[in-house]
């Protein structure tokens, strides 16, 4: 997901796009971008400068990136077409679903269409937490399709994600639904954070990729809370409390010798790899343990920003509510309207009565009791 700032838009990019984009925030040059993604992922020098060249000019004619950041072509290599490699269909399949999977996700329904009963295996317990729709309209239609070689999902014939290999198709189904999902909302806004509850309260864990909050999602709900969501919260639009976005948590490498203790199934669930590079797999925790009612609402009772650092012991130090949402506002994502002011004074009032910490810690152990310490 790309959020233009200042255009107060929301836009639905794929894995790859979200590494190069990243590469650019990093003043990577077109030229080493594409010669990283050769080296990283394997993509052939020639295909790789092609789909640099279409994200690039397609975010500049979006306008969310100067034209400094001009695409290239190498000297040898002058002749490669800029189109993308992966160009958007323009309609719907027309071959016959093997089997669908109707799933509900905030206030939108979505009815999945897979067109071979692997693809419904290979989702089906990524999807298991999803509610069942409670009422028949607002239905959207996903076709999960082979297409040649890869994977692909459309959306009323709009190719939402792509997936090179079998192994990719459930992050990019994930990433896809969530992007769909926020399009459609009507709330007030989404926050890239971890969010856990106990008895109608919430604590969200905000940060970026590889901050640490799934894991500590997943160790303080098996501690006993339950999940709303791994890495997306979003806060109803009248009432700012958190709605459950309750997919499998999904976890790195990193995190699956750390969590073996709670969750012993972990290590036999498979491995699944997103294009930018990561092995995760995907926990589902048991039904006690995640909240699956679309409609449930949990105050906010706090905001704990993790920060694990070696040999640090376990505290919690509390932070200034301002310092606080100026960190908040680097997660955050306001839905189907602009913010305006009378919003922004809702958000001060709001957080007002949120208790605002940064989490140090090493053992996840000790970090796993804070927190619980926080919603007794």
């Amino acid at each position: 997901m790309l959020f233009d700032a200042g255009a107060q838009r929301i836009y639905a990019i794929n894995t790859t796009a979200t590494y190069i984009w990243c590469c650019l925030e990093e003043e990577l040059s077109p030229a080493r971008i594409a010669e990283r993604l050769n080296s990283a992922f394997g993509l052939a020098k020639s295909e790789a400068i092609s789909y640099v060249n279409d994200i690039i000019d397609r975010w500049r004619q979006l306008r969310v990136v100067s034209d400094a950041h001009a695409s290239f072509e190498f000297p040898s290599q002058r002749a490669i077409s800029r189109t993308s490699s992966h160009p958007p269909r323009k309609s719907r399949p027309r071959e016959r679903a093997a089997a669908e999977r109707e799933v509900r996700l905030l206030d939108t329904n979505f009815r999945i269409r897979f067109f071979s009963e692997s693809l419904l295996t290979l989702t089906a317990p990524f999807l298991a937490p999803l509610a069942a729709p409670q009422r028949a309209d607002n239905t959207m239609v996903l076709d999960l399709v082979l297409e040649r070689e890869n994977y692909a999902l459309y959306a009323g014939g709009r190719r939402v994600g792509h997936a090179d290999r079998i192994d990719q198709v459930v992050p990019m189904v994930k990433a896809s639904l969530v992007c769909l999902m926020l399009e459609r909302s009507d709330d007030f806004c989404a926050i890239h954070a971890a969010s856990v509850a106990r008895d109608g309260r919430c604590i969200l864990l905000p940060g970026c990729s590889g901050s640490g909050k799934s894991t500590l999602a997943a160790a303080v709900v098996g501690a006993g809370m339950r999940l709303l969501g791994d890495d997306t919260a979003v806060l109803d639009r009248d009432t700012l409390a958190a709605r459950p976005v309750p997919f499998s948590i999904c976890l790195k490498s990193g995190s699956w010798e750390l969590l073996a203790r709670q969750f012993p199934d972990l290590v036999r669930q498979p491995i699944h790899d997103r294009l930018d590079g990561k092995r995760v797999r995907y926990l589902l925790p048991a039904a006690e343990g995640i909240c699956t009612d679309p409609s449930a609402q949990h105050s906010v009772r706090a905001i704990v920003f993790p920060n694990r650092r070696p040999g640090a012991a376990g505290a919690l130090h509390p932070i200034a509510r301002t310092e606080a949402l100026s960190r908040l506002f680097k997660f955050f994502y306001p839905l189907a309207e602009r913010l305006d002011p009378a919003k922004v004074e809702r958000l001060l009032a709001w957080i007002t009565v949120v208790d605002c910490y940064e989490l140090r810690f090493s053992s996840l152990d000790d970090a796993t009791r804070l927190l619980g310490g926080l919603c007794p």
